[in-house]
C-alpha cells in the first residue's frame, strides 16, 4: 500500500510539473509574452541613461496603448534610454482595464514619450514628455523619431 502511495505521490509531482512547463508563455502568444515593440530614435542626449515610457489615447473606443518594459499590479517598470534611443514593449489597455501585449496594425497621432529620472512610473520623477506626432504600427512594431 505504501508503495502505491508513493507512486501516486510521483504521479501528481509529474503532471504538477508538466502542467507548469506547458502553462508557461513562451512569447509567440499573444498574452503578456508576445507582442510588438516601440522603438524610438534621435532622444535627446540629455535624456541618456534615464528611463522612457510611451502613452496614447484612443479617444473613439477608449482604449490606450503603453510602452513600458513591464506592466502588472505592482507597478510600471520603464526602459532606459541608450545613446538615444529606446525600445518599449507595447502593451494594449482595453476599455475594461485589462492589458496585454499589443500586436496590432494601426496608424495612431498624438502620442506622448515621457522621460523619467528613475526606473519605476512615478510621475513625481517625470523630467520631460515630447510628442511624437504620427506613428505606423505593424504587428505591434513600429519605430519613430523623437525629432
Amino acid at each position: 500500500m505504501a508503495n502505491k502511495r508513493f507512486w501516486v505521490g510521483m504521479l501528481a509531482m509529474v503532471l504538477v510539473f508538466g502542467m507548469t512547463v506547458v502553462g508557461c508563455d513562451n512569447g509567440t502568444t499573444s498574452g503578456n509574452g508576445g507582442g510588438g515593440t516601440l522603438t524610438i530614435t534621435d532622444i535627446p542626449a540629455a535624456h541618456d541613461n534615464m528611463y522612457a515610457y510611451f502613452a496614447w489615447y484612443n479617444a473613439a473606443t477608449g482604449g490606450e496603448l503603453w510602452g513600458a518594459q513591464n506592466v502588472s499590479m505592482a507597478g510600471t517598470t520603464l526602459a532606459r534610454v541608450i545613446n538615444g534611443t529606446v525600445s518599449l514593449p507595447m502593451w494594449e489597455i482595453t476599455v475594461d482595464g485589462r492589458w496585454s501585449r499589443y500586436s496590432g496594425s494601426a496608424t495612431i497621432n498624438g502620442g506622448e514619450l515621457f522621460i523619467f529620472s528613475s526606473s519605476t512610473l512615478n510621475w513625481d520623477n517625470e523630467v520631460d514628455r515630447i510628442n511624437l506626432g504620427q506613428i505606423i504600427f505593424s504587428s505591434g512594431n513600429a519605430t519613430v523619431s523623437a525629432q
